[in-house]
């Protein structure tokens, strides 16, 4: 709690004039998902559910060995038609997306170069931003950016060097597509700091929100109407759990949403396309992660799957 009470302290005082332009709200979907086959979580593949948890179905089949967005929840095309997300094996990440209605999948990026991931489609659906690990190795560290291409992959151009000594996270769009909100990393000598930023999406200097802080941000998603974004701390030392927050874009406005406690195994979370409802996984059958939806104050919490498998990364997709 004293690392909240401080991080909220400082992003008061520390506030900058960003903002985004309200948009239209959109029409509620589908909810996508990562579900793990194996206690081992060696592999896993993207589901798609309804809110209500009918009409499951599974919509990227990878091969035996590889897992389908490992490092964060897939990203819905604006349309509502696709997902871009992140398959790994080994160590190696690429970018890949997925017809859902016909089931095609297709590769983006290379496989075995570099290291991509945290694809996300920018609101108009003309562009993907995501992250990008660069060798040789140096220090034990990767060359990280943040970039944006073209939605089928090509011409891709860098927004933001991060360099070695530090990574990148989660990243969201301001609804109006002109900036960006990611998580960077520093590391130093003795640990690892935490800090959200925004960027004009074209590139320049970015902004800090708020302070360095030791918590990594689990949960990253801008709101439909871009007044707020959607955070959670992970706690030290540890793959998941923590609550949910929301901050204005500027660093101000920290306000708590959930209090699961200090056992729970809550995962990224994301808006509805609405803005009345947020997604998230959390502790289920069997001790493994169910996804949840609640409303965007954080009640009416109700589960949406509900099976002895590890289902997480979720994210809730338009209307089609």
């Amino acid at each position: 709690m004293r690392k909240l009470i401080f991080f909220l302290t400082i992003a008061a005082a520390a506030a900058l004039p960003v903002t985004a332009s309200a948009t239209a709200p959109g029409t509620n979907g589908q909810i996508a998902f990562r579900r793990f086959f194996a206690a081992g979580h060696q592999t896993g593949a993207l589901f798609l559910i309804n809110a209500d948890g009918t009409g499951e179905r599974q919509v990227t089949h990878p091969p035996p060995g590889e897992i389908d967005s490992q490092f964060g929840p897939p990203r819905f095309a604006p349309d509502g038609s696709k997902l871009v997300f992140t398959r790994s094996r080994r160590g190696h990440d690429s970018l890949w997306t997925v017809d859902l209605a016909t089931g095609a999948e297709r590769r983006l990026t290379p496989v075995a170069k570099n290291e991509y991931g945290h694809g996300n489609y920018s609101p108009n659906g003309r562009l993907i931003a995501f992250t990008e690990a660069q060798g040789p190795l140096k220090n034990h560290n990767l060359r990280v950016s943040l970039k944006v291409m073209a939605a089928n992959g090509t011409h891709a151009r860098q927004v933001v060097d991060i360099g070695y000594g530090g990574d990148l996270g989660n990243i969201a769009w301001s609804p109006d597509g002109k900036r960006l909100v990611y998580d960077a990393a520093r590391f130093g000598s003795k640990s690892v700091t935490h800090a959200l930023f925004v960027v004009d999406a074209r590139g320049g200097r970015p902004h800090r929100v708020g302070p360095w802080c030791k918590s990594e941000f689990n949960t990253l998603d801008w709101s439909p109407d871009g007044a707020r974004l959607l955070i959670q701390f992970l706690p030290l030392n540890s793959n998941f759990g923590g609550d949910y927050y929301t901050i204005r874009p500027d660093g101000s406005g920290l306000h708590r949403l959930t209090h699961f406690g200090p056992k729970a195994t809550t995962g990224a979370a994301g808006w509805s396309p609405d803005g009345k409802s947020i997604v998230f996984a959390n502790t289920g059958i069997g001790g493994n992660d169910d996804i949840y939806v609640m409303a965007a104050d954080g009640s009416a919490i109700t589960p949406v799957t509900q099976t002895p498998t590890w289902e997480s990364a979720a994210a809730w997709g338009p209307a089609r």
